[in-house]
């Protein structure tokens, strides 16, 4: 993520001399900043959603106990077991997103990704960021 696309949103905020520093975080920390990172074209919907899971930090268990609710979400359910280099790219990233979308972290980054696919997943994940 840019600098520019990470001050912007803090305008106001922050005085615009104050460009470094740290911070320390307890908790789950999730981030929705590139959907997609992790999967990998040769594997299935279904290996991608574990594969981007354990990078997002969720366990197996966790996943098993989601993965339903992700493929639903993503509306993935007849093709989740094609690799995901078959898929459309706005199919790619319903199921990326999905992945990512429950994570449930006490603190989730976000950037420009909810302006992915069509209208009406739009809203679905503008939705999920309500309830998370």
């Amino acid at each position: 993520m840019g600098t520019q696309n990470f001050r912007a949103p803090r305008k106001g905020n922050v005085p615009e001399d104050q460009s470094e520093g740290y911070a320390k975080f307890e908790g789950r920390i999730g981030s929705l900043l590139e959907v997609g990172t992790g999967f990998h074209p040769e594997l299935t919907g279904r290996e991608n959603v574990y594969l981007s899971g354990a990078i997002l930090g969720m366990k197996k268990a966790e996943i098993d106990r989601k993965f339903d609710k992700i493929v639903s979400f993503a509306e993935t359910e007849k093709f989740v077991d094609t690799p995901v280099k078959h898929y459309s790219s706005v199919i790619y990233v319903r199921l990326a997103f999905a992945v990512a979308a429950h994570l449930d972290p006490e603190i989730l980054l976000i950037d420009e990704v909810l302006a992915v696919g069509d209208l009406a997943f739009q809203k679905k994940c503008l939705a999920r960021m309500e309830e998370i």
